[in-house]
Order: structure tokens, then C-alpha cells, then sequence
């Protein structure tokens, strides 16, 4: 898996908890979408407010960083 898949299973996942908790607008942003710097930031600190999302990013990623051999 690479970082960039790894990073869209992360985003994937913040979907479906934004639509969960009622952010709809937040939902509706698709991955390919976002310009280059914001995807980057996405990779490197994910979302953050509220901090549940936070929480499953970081869980998402270090239950899967191991596939990216990082």
C-alpha cells in the first residue's frame, strides 16, 4: 500500500463519519478535488476538528502504517 492509498482509506473513512455525525458539506468533498497542498496536508496532519475525526485518522493509520512499510 502506498502512503497516497493509505492516505485515501483515511479519507474514505472521514466521509463516512462526517456524513454520521451530520456534516454533509464536509462529506461531499471528494478526494481528487482537493488541490495538491491541501491533500498534502491532509496526508501529513489529517483533520482535526471535531476530535473524533482526529482520533479515527490516527487510529486508520497506525492500524495500517505497517502495509506502507513505513
Amino acid at each position: 500500500m502506498s502512503p497516497g492509498q493509505l492516505a485515501k482509506v483515511m479519507f474514505d473513512a472521514d466521509k463516512a463519519l462526517c456524513l454520521a455525525l451530520g456534516l454533509r458539506d464536509t462529506a461531499k468533498i471528494e478526494w481528487l478535488s482537493l488541490k495538491p497542498e491541501k491533500r498534502r496536508a491532509w496526508i501529513e496532519v489529517g483533520p482535526s476538528e471535531p476530535p473524533i475525526r482526529a482520533q479515527l485518522y490516527a487510529a486508520i493509520k497506525n492500524t495500517l502504517r505497517h502495509l506502507t512499510g513505513t
